[in-house]
């Protein structure tokens, strides 16, 4: 083998140049076509110099070889500096055949296959030898490769230069190709930052599962880049020679391995790898890519195979790709032996043989291969019936419970009818109609008759048909789900199951262990979903075939994935089939994905539905960029599926569709897959759709954002894997939506399905970390079945009897709790509800039974038995819990007595205290009692019966500080990593603050989420069986998904041995005694607030945990039997501030400060007490009041809107303060507060806080509602507002109304929209809704009204116009769009038209414009319905800029406003800039109009600025949050006033809430006249006479100013008439303007009215 790779053999000696016009020989074709019969056409396999090795081959029956004639060109040698054929068989070496010695070395393995090149399969590089393009200044870099369809991320064919470093940027340089994204080569003298591409434009990723001839050229500055031997793509700016790499030292060359290590190895195949030391011709690279392609196309030819022909009698599977890639077509010699398609027809009596040729071609070049197939004879129509009868199948004969699959066709295209013993139950089609509930079940013999010509075979089934089940109510919810591929074995099934009959509260199963788990497949489930049968008691669980723990390739499983769903069958949700995997999807499809079902009852089959990618079919390896469609199939049985189609295909990628039916209509809800954008705004949350037809391609839009914040309520902040169900006991539907990278799933409610809103749930408790899965609402014979069945330890099968003895007349008491026995074995108290009890019942002596509920969802019963007699029952005990107890001072703690018996009649108590200065004591019920702490001391307490013959004390020991402090991290120090425990007496040490967090005193610690945390002393849980942990945390707005807030435990790896920790996540405490699947979780369900200071507390006491927000109590589990102390047995090494315990979380991001831990519960008082600012106002109290006191707390302020009129000089404002805290002046007392007004708030502590209280009269907004955008103008004295109609999910507003005042107070709107976008519905007809941010200019009596909406043809937003004769309609829009952003200049969406006249040139503008792409403006054309194309422009000067222009003009300076940040946050604000041309440049002027947090106005922006007319006054129109409660999406519209500085720049605005007074619209006095203007001839010259009659009853004096002179008149009379002729002297006279000013003392004041009269032009020649 050594001699193939002699230089003198293989290849021309390096540097040795060959004529253009020399061919090599054809004695390697001879060779292959010797062993293996076919024929070549074109150029063939490696037919250079080496001559090819033998091919092992299937046995064939031989054929005449054939080859062509055809010429293969002989790639170049001039300047072959290195050559791999990678031609090799085995070994380490890939050898060198240019002559230059330079072998390469394989690592990592690798396979050498022959014809096909070294297979790298992702783990594997050849190592080349160092410094090869050592003094290059030009170089060609060439080779055949063939890129695996699951190669995923970034990767290199080669690299040729040194490593390099992403992050920060290192390196010397290199030189490489990649097929990634966009096939392209590129060279660097440093690292990617300095890159110069050469790529393929337009454009593209390099196809997969073909081979591919990539090449790059380089030299005289031009990069070339060449696909398959034609020019792809050129560069004629590189810089960087080959040899200046690393000054022509490199070290990392490589084939298949990247120059970046975080980079993945190349996986696929390559060959034939050439380096040249200059640039090749077009025509030589075309050279290389002919052979390249005859080698391939040759070796697929040698490497096809059709296993034994010599004796066929079966259909044969012809392949349609050759091994490389090459397309293969078929010809047949006799198409009644063997088809094209490889259909036989078996002969009857002796074989038959035909001959099929293969055509193999690959980029023009083509080979062909024959083979010789026998087709065996059979047994005749008759025996092929027979056999196909025999092999029919019907599934689940044996238990009928549905419609059946009856098969139609047999095999060897044989045709089968049915017949039926008994059709009214089975049809012969294969329909089912069970008996009734409580007959007897039916057996039907169903007969197949199987025909082919006139041949006949008939075969019977007897099918098994049971009764229909008893119809029984709803009880509970199934929960099938996964869990996550963050764990081995998140990807299977789990269930949960409801607690009773409640749709939101659940509990693990199977103690949270997958209950269903695949081996088949991928052996991963995801999605799964269960579906009842229509009958009831049958049911189909299935899932998504997919594994991503351990791969986490997503794109591969989108475009190599599983193309079939997991099936599983029962009848109880207990047993299960065995798993079967079933193709659904059709070969074009990449993955299938989260599949569910729905029964379509017009068709008595299942519709099955799930989300596939699509590709083309010439694209097999599923190389191109495509998007995820929702396909669908029907079935009667889960085995036979109809061919898949197309059901939801809007043009982008959507997923997870889920359906339910309601009165006739199906509800369909899906995630919008798009990535999220200011322009698709619900991307990444729920659609929500309906029609009447289940598989209608055609569904109506009901809305759209479900998942998001809304007016209801909060949201999450992505979701998908939406599941819908209705509620079992009231008409209410929950869909659950999973917030993936966030909680898992969090429910949604609503009580009609055509609402605009869903509202999140609250006060739910999920499975532990579910996933996409599915709910389905249950009997109580399958929920007791279920709880059986995967959990016995929680199923009560029995419950002890209980007894107790009442005197007559006297209610009796019966334990809060029973004796039960489990499934399991296990006994238990269990908490008892007992019915109500007629007092009839114990009015006599006697016995009666009481039964009580065990709890949700257990259908035993508990009962007691109860004695009533005469006479009292005597009290035998007392004694009360706690016998001691501390308290702090102000706060209670509760005491409990208990008498026995139970029943006894004199069991009320009374509680005394010894010492009331100390602590006093209340009642609270017959046995209960409340302490509460006064001043520090110790005293006692006594609890008497009623008949005072039993006592009972208790120790009370009242502290100032609440007692039992383990630890308490002020983390108040300024600098250091120590944070100091201030817990007294406490042996635990000093916390470490780890990663240098900042140190900020007062305000804690700033951890930076990166690495930052406080690392707590060992064991600070040890010895714990209640506690109490409470710390104070600001959550950055930025935080990311999961973390924890603290976590204090032991590290968890696969199993873990426990932690208790707290996440703002779904505000949650958990406490475990493993991982995650032993959390015992208190969950408030919805997440904390960001940005502010939050006091959070978990106490746990017995089982029960209680999770508080701020002391206020949020959350409650009463079943948390895990204790602190038991945490690994006392011993945790992983006690963390800010950092979780599973290393794949995030670190928080935030300030910390306070944290503490209490060895007991706190008491609610304790907790309000601690997690109260006692010097803190949280709201205000007084019936003036217009909306909600706007409380301020960073400023201090409380705002106190008060309705427009209210006497602010009296008012009495109580404000909302802690019960132990004092006020000055006195809370409620009447305070004048038309000027601000100081209160002073006193805690228990004698800390004080000052606070200004101030009352505004709130006429404000002035649009009633929610609107935003608005557009001011003024026209004729009339003010107009148009504005974007705001309320609406997505901003998906679709109507456009108009508001007109005279005095900028009061606003009158359109009755009705003037202008409606909703596509054929509306009156925009290219326009489905976000009508968006209008603008509106007058011209020549015509108005236009430009707006912004979603345009379907573009799928974004684009630009209209409409036109009217009024301001106020009626308008007519234009039928398209104006602006599409598509044109030569764009910006980022083409949204916020703005129209302006320059009143220097009398040109009209529109601006327009969004993002950081800059704004826009062009010149409109006469027709003001489009723009000068040619003008359109972008400009910049604007900082900060997002959208919202508006331009104005005064005094020479043009004022562009404009608004910063997006509309959804309270930071959005108006900036401005100033420009003395409209075409610029512009200057910026910093912001104008800012947020009030003190008087909660938010989100100031988007505005228009208006003049009142003949004035210098001027008022800003602009929308903000809705007060109160507002935001981006619910918004309203306001005025302020807007001034001017001396250096004619706009000042600050100032927003109120008072908005502006009305303007005085009193007409002002005129002086009255009559002009009359008159052009005419005066002896062949143009003149111009003026007449002005004086109408007033007082003289007038009157100036008139024309072109021609000015004319002065004084004391006109009253009624006279004052003439003056101008002339032109001049034959002709331009058209042009008299002004005639008139003045008179009107009513004692003097008054002056200028009148503008026009003129036409005049001719006397």
């Amino acid at each position: 083998m050594t001699t193939r790779h002699d230089p003198a053999q293989s290849a021309p000696t390096a540097r040795r140049r060959t004529p253009r016009g020399a061919r090599a020989g054809i004695g390697g074709a001879l060779s292959v076509a010797l062993l293996a019969p076919m024929a070549l056409a074109g150029p063939a396999a490696a037919l250079t110099s080496a001559p090819a090795r033998p091919t092992a081959l299937a046995p064939a029956a031989s054929a005449a070889t054939q080859t062509t004639a055809a010429a293969i060109p002989t790639p170049t040698a001039d300047g072959l500096t290195l050559w791999y054929k990678l031609d090799e068989l085995s070994g380490t070496v890939a050898h060198d055949a240019s002559g230059s010695g330079r072998d390469g070395t394989l690592v990592g393995g690798g396979d050498w296959t022959d014809g096909q090149g070294l297979t790298f399969g992702g783990s594997s590089y050849v190592d080349l030898p160092d410094d090869l393009l050592a003094g290059y200044s030009a170089v060609t870099v060439s080779a055949d490769v063939w890129v695996d369809t699951t190669l995923s991320g970034n990767y290199f064919f080669y690299n040729l230069g040194n490593t390099a470093v992403g992050s920060p940027q290192s390196g010397n340089g290199y030189l490489f190709s990649s097929g990634n994204a966009n096939y392209r080569a590129s060279v660097s003298n440093a690292a990617w930052g300095a890159e110069q591409n050469t790529a393929k434009s337009p454009s593209a990723a390099l196809a997969r599962g073909v081979w591919k001839t990539v090449t790059y050229t380089q030299g005289a500055g031009t990069g070339r880049l060449y696909e398959d031997g034609a020019q792809v793509g050129v560069n004629t700016a590189v810089t960087h020679t080959p040899g200046s790499i690393g000054n022509g030292k490199t070290t990392a060359n490589y084939l298949g391995r990247s120059a970046y290590a975080a980079d993945n190895l190349f996986k696929g195949r390559i060959k034939d790898f050439r380096l040249y030391d200059r640039a090749l011709t077009a025509a030589e690279v075309a050279d290389l890519s002919t052979a390249n392609a005859a080698a391939s196309v040759s070796a697929d030819a040698g490497a096809l195979s059709l296993g034994d022909t010599s004796a066929v009698a079966k259909n044969l599977t012809l392949p349609a790709k050759g091994r490389g890639g090459s397309t293969v077509t078929w010809a047949t010699s006799d198409a009644s032996v063997v088809t094209s398609s490889g259909v036989i027809t078996q002969p009857v009596g002796q074989a038959h043989t035909a001959t099929l040729t293969a055509t193999l071609s690959l980029r023009g070049q083509s080979a062909t291969r024959t083979f010789d197939v026998t087709v065996v004879p059979g047994t005749g129509d008759q025996g092929v019936v027979d056999a196909a009868a025999a092999a029919l199948e019907v599934k689940n004969l044996d238990d009928v419970r549905g419609n059946l699959t009856l098969p139609t066709t047999g095999a060897e295209g044989t045709t089968v009818t049915w017949a039926t013993t008994v059709p009214t139950v089975v049809t012969p089609s294969g329909e089912v109609t069970r008996p009734a509930h409580g007959q007897a079940d039916r057996t039907v013999t169903l007969t197949a008759t199987v025909s082919k010509g006139q041949a006949t075979a008939t075969r019977a089934f007897d099918a098994k048909v049971p009764a229909l089940p008893e119809q029984q109510d709803y009880a509970g919810y199934l929960f099938s789900y996964f869990i996550g591929e963050g764990y081995a074995t998140g990807e299977q099934v789990y269930f949960g199951l409801s607690k009773g009959n409640d749709p939101l509260r659940y509990r693990n199963l199977n103690d949270n262990q997958p209950v269903l788990t695949s081996s088949l497949g991928e052996t991963g489930l995801r999605d799964p979903f269960v579906i009842r049968s229509p009958e009831g008691d049958k049911f189909y669980q299935i899932a998504t075939d997919l594994k991503i723990h351990g791969n986490g390739n997503w794109d591969a499983s989108q475009r190599t994935g599983s193309k079939s769903i997991m099936v599983w069958e029962s009848t109880d949700l207990v047993s299960w089939t065995d798993q079967r995997l079933v193709q659904v999807s059709p070969e074009t499809a990449g993955n299938t994905w989260a599949p569910e079902a729905y029964y379509d009852a017009t068709i008595g089959a299942y519709v099955v539905f799930w989300a596939s990618k699509l590709y083309e079919e010439d694209d097999p390896g599923h190389t191109a960029t495509t998007y995820n469609r929702m396909m669908y199939t029907t079935t009667r049985d889960f085995y036979t599926f109809t061919e898949p189609q197309v059901w939801v295909d809007p043009g982008y990628s959507v997923i997870d569709s889920t359906v339910i039916e309601h009165d006739g209509e199906f509800y369909r809800f899906t995630k919008d897959e798009r990535n999220n954008t200011s322009t698709t705004p619900c991307s990444k949350f729920v659609l929500g759709e309906k029609a009447s037809e289940l598989r209608s391609l055609s569904y109506d839009f009901i809305t759209d954002c479900i998942g998001k914040a809304n007016s209801l309520g909060g949201g999450i902040n992505q979701g998908e894997g939406p599941t819908i169900f209705k509620s079992n006991t009231e008409e209410k539907w929950y869909l659950f939506i999973d917030e993936f990278g966030g909680r898992g799933y969090v429910p949604f409610e609503t009580t009609d399905l055509n609402a605009d809103e869903w509202k999140m749930s609250t006060g739910y408790e999920m499975p532990s970390r579910p996933r996409h899965g599915t709910v389905l609402p249950v009997t109580q014979t399958e929920y007791d079945a279920l709880l059986k069945g995967y959990q016995p330890d929680a199923f009560v099968e029995s419950a002890q009897d209980v007894a107790a003895v009442v005197s007559v007349g006297d209610a009796p008491v019966l334990p809060a709790t029973g004796a039960t026995r489990t499934a399991a074995g296990t006994t238990t108290q269990t908490a008892v509800t007992w019915d109500a009890i007629d007092p009839a019942s114990y009015a006599q002596a006697g016995t009666f039974e009481v039964t009580g509920s065990l709890g949700a969802g257990v259908s035993v019963r508990a009962k007691a038995v109860v004695t009533v007699v005469e006479g009292d029952v005597p009290v035998t005990g007392l004694v009360v819990s706690p016998t001691s107890t501390q308290v702090t001072v102000g706060t209670a703690r509760s005491l409990t007595a208990t008498v026995t018996p139970a029943n006894a009649t004199a069991r009320t108590i009374t509680w005394t205290s010894a010492d009331p200065s100390v602590a006093t004591v209340v009642s609270n019920g017959p046995s209960a009692g409340t302490v509460r702490g006064v001043a520090a001391g110790s005293t006692t307490v006594t609890a008497t019966t009623a008949d005072g013959s039993r006592t009972a004390t208790v120790a009370i020991d009242v502290t100032k500080e609440i007692p039992g402090l383990v630890v308490q991290y002020r983390l108040d120090e300024t600098s250091g990593t120590q944070a100091v425990n201030s817990a007294p007496s406490s042996a635990v040490g000093p916390a470490t603050v780890v990663g240098g967090a900042a140190r900020n005193g007062t305000d804690g610690v700033r951890l930076d989420g990166v690495d930052d945390h406080v690392k707590l002393p060992n064991d600070v849980l040890k010895g714990l069986t209640e506690i109490t942990v409470s710390l104070d945390v600001r959550i950055d707005t930025t935080q990311s998904t999961p973390y924890f807030i603290y976590g204090l435990g032991n590290t968890s790896g696969s199993s873990g041995n426990g932690y208790l920790f707290t996440t703002g996540d779904a505000y949650r405490t958990a406490i475990a005694s493993g991982n995650y699947t032993t959390e015992q979780n208190t969950t408030k369900g919805s997440n904390l607030a960001r940005g502010v200071w939050k006091h959070l507390t978990y106490t746990q006491s017995g089982t029960t945990g209680t999770l508080y927000e701020d002391g206020i109590q949020v959350a409650r589990n009463t079943d948390v039997t895990t204790t602190p102390g038991s945490i690994g047995n006392g011993t945790t090494v992983a006690n963390y501030i800010g950092r979780s315990l599973y290393s794949g979380d995030k670190y928080l991001k935030g300030d910390v400060r306070d944290f503490r831990v209490y060895d007991h519960a706190l008491s609610a008082d304790e907790v309000k007490d601690l997690g109260q600012d006692h010097s803190a106002v949280t709201g205000a109290e007084l019936a003036e009041l217009k909306v909600a006191a706007i409380v301020d707390g960073g400023s201090s302020t409380v705002t106190l809107p008060v309705v427009p009129g209210t006497d602010r000089s009296a008012l009495a404002p109580r404000l909302v303060v802690s019960d132990r805290a004092t006020v000055t002046p006195a809370n409620g007392s009447v305070q004048d507060l038309t000027q601000p007004v100081t209160y002073t708030v006193t805690g228990p502590d004698g800390v004080a806080r000052t606070w200004t209280v101030q009352a505004k009269e709130m006429r404000s907004p002035v649009l009633p509602g929610l609107y935003a955008d608005p557009n001011i103008a003024v026209f004729d004295g009339v003010y107009y507002i148009y504005a974007t109609t705001d309320g609406t999910p997505g901003w998906g507003g679709k109507d456009f109304y108009v508001w007109k005042s005279s005095d900028l107070a009061s606003w009158e709107r359109s009755a009705e929209p003037f202008l409606t976008l909703d596509g054929a519905a509306g009156d925009v007809p290219w326009a489905t809704g976000n009508a968006w941010a209008p603008t509106i200019i007058e011209r020549d009596g015509k108005y236009y009204f430009y707006f912004s909406g979603h345009n379907p043809t573009y799928n974004r937003k684009t630009i209209g116009v409409a036109v009217a004769d009024s301001p106020e309609g009626p308008f007519t829009a234009q039928p398209t769009a104006m602006i599409t952003n598509g044109e030569a200049v764009t910006t980022g969406q083409a949204i916020d038209p703005a129209a302006f006249e320059d009143p220097q040139t009398g040109t009209f503008y529109l601006f327009w414009g969004n993002g950081s792409n800059a704004p826009l403006y062009a010149e409109l054309n006469d027709d003001m319905v489009s723009v000068k194309q040619d003008t359109i422009t972008k400009f910049g000067g604007l900082t900060n800029f997002r959208e919202g222009l508006f331009l104005n003009y005064r005094e020479g300076i043009y004022h562009l406003t404009y608004s910063i940040d997006d509309t959804g946050s309270e930071n959005y604000r108006v900036g401005y800039a100033t420009s003395t041309s409209i075409d610029g440049p512009w200057t910026y002027r910093g912001v104008i109009l800012e947020k009030d947090v003190s008087q909660g106005i938010l989100g100031t922006g988007h505005s228009s600025i208006v003049q009142v007319p003949g004035t210098d006054e001027w008022y800003i129109a602009y929308h903000r949050f809705a007060i109160p409660g507002g935001d981006g999406n619910h918004r309203e519209t306001t005025i302020d006033r807007l001034t001017f500085g001396e250096d004619g720049l706009i000042q600050k605005v100032v927003p109120t809430l008072e908005s502006v007074p009305p303007l005085d619209v009193t007409e002002p006095a005129q002086v009255e006249v009559d002009v009359t203007v008159a052009p005419k001839c005066v002896a062949g010259k143009a003149a111009l006479t003026v007449l002005v009659k004086n109408t007033e009853e007082v003289p007038v004096d009157v100036v008139v100013t024309t072109p021609l002179g000015t004319k002065t008149f004084l004391q006109v009379a009253p009624g006279r008439l004052a003439s003056q002729t101008f002339s032109a002297r001049a034959v002709t006279l331009a058209a042009g303007k008299v002004t005639v000013t008139a003045q008179a003392l009107l009513d004692g004041a003097p008054v002056t009215t200028a009148y503008d009269v026009t003129y036409a032009a005049t001719s006397c020649g």
